[in-house]
């Protein structure tokens, strides 16, 4: 049996692309809320928030 020709497999993966790229821009803001937060309600240093960027970024980049 042939497999079946799928003309969706193109838009899918385009999809997927536009997905993900908006994921990584969300999830740059989503790290500067959290550092926000970290900062203004935890009284977190500079140093500290940065370490936490640091962190999420290679956590991101691991997914």
């Amino acid at each position: 049996m042939r497999p079946i020709n799928d003309p969706g497999k193109h838009l899918r993966k385009q999809y997927e692309q536009k997905l993900r790229k908006l994921l990584e821009k969300n999830s740059v803001d989503l790290i500067k809320i959290c550092v926000r937060v970290l900062r203004e309600d935890f009284g977190f240093t500079p140093e500290q928030c940065s370490r936490f960027v640091h962190v999420m970024e290679e956590k991101l980049k691991k997914e």
